[in-house]
């Protein structure tokens, strides 16, 4: 779990931001905060690199609407069921760097965050491989000698285009009533002297803050769309015994 003291100073504070700061604002004064407290600039103080920590941390919850929500209404307790990856997942510090056109200054990479941050905060770009897929083709012996080409189908799914992958048609979402559309469930018990904070994904939207109320008649409310794809092999003459073969489908 991401453990907090009670010592642990305001994320507003630890940026020098108001609470009613918008997104740019904070990115201003992430900067200009990075500018001053980065390691290379600041090489070998550990205060330097604590207190850069700190000011990531601010800063990946308070541009996360869901997380800052938590926070403003429970403070840290609001928080005390998030890991250290669920802080800062969905955040690329490289990219926001780039931004500010600090990347060639500081001479960031993927090694120097993953070692400074000792996570990862980088996310996979562009769409990831599919498994592969087998098919077995009987081929008489006479086409085998003289070489034949063969067609055959397989199955795919592709996103909806007319939903685009949510399932549901474009006035059929409404807020889950269950999370208040933040997609997590907060319980918390309370003692004489702490509160205990759970908090988990919401069972009935699962995570997503939405329920489809109207689901699209193109996929059914699947989001995606099962279709079949024609292949065609060629079999060289001769070819001898099976030909295992991987196609990008």
């Amino acid at each position: 779990m991401f453990t907090r003291s009670t010592a642990k100073r305001d994320y507003y504070e630890v940026l020098g931001i108001d609470k009613n700061a918008n997104e740019t604002a904070i990115k201003r004064a992430y900067r200009s905060l990075a500018m001053k407290y980065h390691p290379d600039r600041n090489p070998g103080d550990a205060k330097a690199l604590e207190r850069m920590k700190e000011i990531n941390e601010a800063y990946a919850v308070l541009t996360d609407a869901n997380k800052r929500q938590l926070y403003d209404t429970y403070g840290h307790a609001g928080l005390e069921g998030y890991t250290q990856a669920d802080i800062f997942r969905g955040v690329d510090f490289s990219s926001l760097f780039r931004e500010f056109g600090l990347g060639d200054m500081f001479g960031f990479g993927d090694n120097l965050f993953d070692s400074f941050f000792r996570w990862r905060t980088t996310t996979r770009r562009g769409p990831r491989k599919g498994a592969d897929l087998r098919y077995d083709l009987a081929v008489p012996l006479e086409e085998v000698a003289f070489g034949t080409e063969k067609t055959f189908e397989l199955p795919e799914t592709e996103q909806c285009q007319a939903c685009g992958g949510n399932g549901a048609e474009p006035d059929g979402l409404a807020q889950c009533e269950s999370c208040s559309g933040t997609g997590q469930i907060v319980r918390e018990q309370r003692s004489k002297y702490s509160v205990f904070r759970q908090i988990s994904v919401c069972s009935k939207c699962r995570g997503k803050g939405n329920i489809v109320t109207k689901p699209c008649r193109e996929c059914e409310g699947k989001g995606i769309i099962e279709k079949t794809k024609e292949i065609r092999v060629n079999i060289p003459a001769g070819a001898a015994g099976l030909l295992p073969t991987a196609w990008g489908i």
